[in-house]
């Protein structure tokens, strides 16, 4: 195997992946913010993950441990290797037995895909070409924090103007909270989806613009009508669930007076059951929810990744105040009522390739995922969080393979109902050919 490189990993959301030796776990963040010591040494189809020392000449091979995604170092000259994919745009995937690694949006390097989506691409970039896009990068301030600060005033000269823009559809109960929280902005601009439950009383009494369009399943396919109704280039949007922490709030003012990025990353707080627990499976959570027109790109394909178009990006710690409240799910049945809608749109971004197998294997393969460090717990609300995403996961196969097989359920019911009305015609016409029963016949005295 001839060998290239070495080459730094730069994934989709323009981070660098890296060695987390405290955790023994691979990561991925901000370029400028941490120490790159994992290269890419490549050959034809086939390469080798290495991790480096105080310079990239100071080498040594690792894999990932199928059971649990920790760095396994091999001796020097050893070859654990990896399939490469070369994809277009200087991209590959890489591959680890039969699974692609993924950089996930918790920070978080796996080795559990069986496909090659966005999430599992990777550029490369040359480690003698880093002092340049380092420089491009966006470090983090000495502080996140800005408690006890004021932030800057709305009529603060030269501060950006500031729009906002928030979908909503039947979500009254939290609608004004979600708006409360967006009032900062210079321009508040509401699209809703036909809402029939108060919901476009409440919009209209804190947006400077309220749009009606006809009702569709989610938020994705409207954001980006929503952007072009936005007068001004710094952009804030949440969704109808969500609202900002005041901390949040100050931040954003701060950064509309003096950018320090085009795109902002938040922590998301992800309340299900009325509830938000940090050992839940996805935390940290993170979202662009700030940034320059230009910066970023929306598809209308649910859960797909946005399209990021800038490497000037912020993403603001786990633990910062400044973060976003998401109520997302208050019961079950608003749980088992969103995955039915979203998994029931035939353009939707799937964890699952169609050769994934219905099987016992798929059902245990997606509990242990999302029970993943929960063995020991004895919680009731963390298990059901866990339950809910294994059941999501398996309608979103499910309604996969229905489509993929052809199912017509409803043509099959309409088939039968068919045959069976020509029975009752031909048993009809017999029985009409016997002539009225004798005396008796019928049961009768």
């Amino acid at each position: 195997m001839t060998l290239a490189g070495p080459y730094y990993l730069i994934s989709h959301h323009n981070t660098v992946l890296y060695v987390d030796e405290a955790s023994k776990h691979l990561r991925h963040a901000t370029l400028g913010t941490v120490r790159p010591n994992l290269v890419l040494e490549l050959g034809d189809d086939r390469a080798r993950l290495m991790m480096t020392g105080s310079s990239p000449s100071e080498t040594l091979p690792i894999s990932l441990a199928p059971e649990n995604d920790e760095i396994r170092a091999h001796p020097a000259g050893a070859d654990p290797g990896c399939v490469i994919d070369r994809l277009p745009r200087r991209e590959v995937g890489i591959r680890l037995g039969k699974l692609y690694v993924s950089a996930d949006a918790d920070g978080v390097v796996r080795n559990n895909r069986s496909w090659c989506r966005d999430w599992e691409r990777y550029r490369l970039l040359g480690v003698a070409d880093t002092r340049a896009a380092e420089a491009a990068a966006v470090a983090p301030r000495d502080k996140e924090s800005h408690e006890g600060m004021n932030p800057v005033p709305l009529s603060a000269p030269g501060r950006n103007k500031l729009s906002g823009f928030v979908i909503s559809y039947n979500r009254a109960p939290i609608i004004e909270t979600c708006l409360r929280s967006l009032r900062f902005v210079d321009e508040l601009i509401v699209v809703d989806k036909s809402s029939t439950d108060g919901t476009l009383d409440i919009a209209r009494r804190y947006a400077d613009k309220v749009v009606v369009v006809p009702w569709t399943p989610t938020a994705d396919d409207t954001r980006s009508r929503a952007v072009d109704l936005c007068s001004h280039d710094m952009i804030v949007y949440l969704d109808d669930d969500e609202c900002l922490s005041p901390e949040a709030i100050r931040f954003i003012l701060d950064e509309s007076a003096n950018p320090s990025a085009e795109i902002y990353r938040l922590p998301f707080r992800s309340y299900y059951l009325g509830r938000f627990d940090k050992r839940r499976r996805d935390w940290p959570e993170y979202h662009e929810r700030f940034f320059r027109r230009g910066a970023l790109e929306f598809s209308p394909t649910i859960h797909s990744n946005l399209m990021v178009k800038s490497s000037k990006v912020r993403t603001i710690p786990a633990e910062s105040p400044i973060f976003v409240h998401h109520l997302s799910c208050a019961s079950v049945d608003q749980w088992i009522e969103k995955a039915l809608r979203y998994t029931s749109q035939p353009t939707r971004a799937s964890w699952y390739h169609k050769s994934t197998a219905l099987s016992a294997e798929l059902v245990r393969r997606q509990t242990d995922y999302w029970f993943h460090n929960q063995e020991g717990a004895q919680d009731d609300d963390v298990a059901a969080y866990a339950l809910m995403h294994v059941v999501y996961d398996l309608i979103d196969r499910l309604k996969q393979w229905e489509v993929e097989a052809g199912v017509d359920g409803d043509k099959a019911f309409a088939d039968i109902c068919r045959g069976l009305q020509v029975e009752y015609d031909e048993l009809e016409q017999s029985l009409a050919r016997r002539g009225p029963p004798a005396h008796g016949e019928a049961g009768g005295e």
